[in-house]
Parts: structure tokens; sequence; C-alpha cells
């Protein structure tokens, strides 16, 4: 299956339409940069403490406002190998949102009240992340709702990127 994409031609309702999308942010962002005295360099202290990133998965509706967020919490997967048959710690990359992460956010969000009340099926729209796609358009026709995704040059048209 290919997943479609809005052109210029497509129209929505704005009763049907559900924007999501996921943001990414840190508790410990520190600013790099400083002010000083004009010839003297900007002392910058920054904590050695490294928090974990989170991702806040958000759907909005242009009519009904703000129907289902969650929040994951980044955290690293860690394999720890015997040292005795010399062996290393074996750490791997950190995962964020998944597909099945992002895949249990859709099945929580068709069980909300907004979508159990909704005499009409959904078009849901998003970005062209590669998580978006795949099987995600299975879950979504299996709800009897639409996978719309916007184009890649076109972030801003998402009103929940603001």
């Amino acid at each position: 299956m290919k997943p479609v994409t809005i052109t210029a031609m497509s129209t929505l309702v704005a009763d049907e339409a559900i924007f999501i999308d996921e943001s990414p942010f840190s508790f410990c962002i520190v600013r790099r940069r400083g002010r000083s005295l004009k010839g003297q360099p900007a002392v910058v202290v920054t904590p050695q403490i490294r928090g974990r990133n989170h991702t806040v998965i958000a759907a909005i509706s242009p009519t009904r406002g703000l129907l289902h967020w969650e929040i994951k919490v980044t955290e690293p997967d860690e394999e720890f190998l015997s040292k005795r048959k010399g062996s290393k710690k074996k750490k791997t990359r950190p995962k964020g949102v998944t597909r099945d992460v992002f895949r249990s956010f859709l099945i929580n969000l068709f069980a909300t009240p907004a979508f159990q009340s909704a005499s009409k099926p959904f078009t849901l729209l998003f970005d062209n992340v590669r998580l978006h796609l795949g099987d995600i358009k299975d879950t979504i026709f299996q709800a009897g709702h639409e996978q719309k995704l916007l184009a890649a040059w076109s972030p801003a048209l998402n009103p929940i990127e603001y």
C-alpha cells in the first residue's frame, strides 16, 4: 500500500481533520552562550547531569481542541555481557518513539470519547516520518478512519507544530 499525500487539490472539513505529531524535548537544556563585559570572555557553567529526553505525542482537532496526548520517556537499552568471558559492556542506542509506540498511541486515541461518539470517519494528518508509514495505515483503516500525509516540504501546514 502506498501512503496518500495531500496535494493542492485536496480539501478537508475541519470537523473531520485530526493533526498528530510528536515533539521531543529535554529538561536539561542549558544555554551555551552568555553575555559579558566587552573584552572579557563569557563564563558558562553547565551541569554534568544529563537528563532523559521526553517526547510528547499529541492529537488536536481544529474544532474539538486537544483530543489525546501521551509522554514517552526515552530510556537507553543497555545490555551487560559477562566480563569473565572476555566480553565488555555493550550499550545500544536509546530508543524514542518507535512504530510500536506510535501504534499504541493511535489505539489509545481511537478509544477516546471523541472517537467513540463520532458518526463520521476522521482524517488523520501527520508528517512524512518513517514511523508513520508501514502498517500504521492498516491500524487506521481497521478503525474506520483515513490517513493522509503532509508533503515533506511543508511541516508548517500542521498546526500542532506551533
